[in-house]
């Protein structure tokens, strides 16, 4: 019998496959234009790409719904491990996901929310590991892309309660062209490395070359369109470099990483 949270983590991986059919179809289409200016007095070639679709609304809701469940798988384990003194389960578990150490201990509220309180009911081992997976920690060193992902993954799940996620289309690195060979020195300045907005041309490769001959070679280059969860207010995206499938992958490490971690920590426990 499969337990709740890895019921969970089933959910987190349909709506991972959604999202990555749902893009390729997004992109099987090639969604963008590109256009290309010679200066020949300059010796320059220039080249713009310009989105002429937007991404499906509805990517959105299934990114929302891959991370709202990975959330849930961490709460869902929590709950499954923790144990009252006679046995019963306990209310108010959860994983806890703070920035804040003063949130670990209980305060002034009378409410008992704080970390330690939701994973009191852990076997001590399950509760070092997530007391030290919590953002607000800095040693060791090498756990930070584990914390730094639970931090994005409680943040975005947030978002998502209150607004569809922002998934736009980018462009992180148009750095690809071909030329045949024998071509002589070029010299290629990358321009365009963010968001692409609809029907608004941006440069995105300026080459320059050694020689007029070099424009009757011809060049071609093949732009590297992504599609990332972008911030709503100042248009960053949240982890530069990565498309949305990867993006998806690499919070799911920092859940799979907590998973495995507690199965080896409680095997001495059997």
């Amino acid at each position: 019998m499969r337990t709740s949270y890895e019921i969970k983590l089933d959910r987190f991986d349909k709506h991972r496959h959604d999202v990555k059919s749902a893009l390729a179809d997004y992109l099987a289409d090639k969604p963008y234009l590109l256009t290309h200016e010679k200066d020949d007095k300059r010796q320059r070639i220039v080249w713009t790409i310009t989105l002429t679709k937007p991404v499906p609304f509805e990517i959105g809701g299934m990114v929302g719904d891959a991370i709202h469940n990975l959330r849930s798988t961490l709460d869902n384990w929590v709950f499954e491990f923790s144990a009252g003194p006679k046995g019963e389960p306990l209310s108010k578990t959860g994983f806890p996901i703070f920035t804040d150490e003063k949130d670990w201990v209980k305060g002034t509220c009378c409410r008992n929310d704080h970390g330690s309180h939701r994973i009191r009911g852990l076997p001590n081992p399950l509760k070092a590991i997530v007391e030290a997976c919590q953002p607000f920690k800095r040693e060791p060193t090498w756990m930070d892309h584990i914390r730094d992902g639970l931090r994005t993954i409680h943040e975005l799940d947030i978002r998502d309660k209150h607004q569809r996620l922002n998934i736009v289309a980018a462009n992180v690195d148009m750095g690809y062209w071909t030329q045949p060979e024998g071509v002589g020195e070029q010299i290629g300045r990358f321009i365009l490395k963010g968001l692409l907005e609809l029907d608004t041309p941006a440069t995105f490769l300026v080459l320059d070359f050694p020689t007029l001959h070099d424009f009757e070679m011809g060049v071609h280059p093949y732009p590297m369109l992504e599609v990332v969860v972008a911030e709503e207010r100042t248009q960053r995206w949240e982890q530069p470099g990565q498309e949305v499938v990867s993006f998806l992958d690499s919070l799911y490490g920092s859940v799979a990483w907590i998973l495995g971690s507690a199965r080896q920590a409680l095997q001495p426990l059997r």
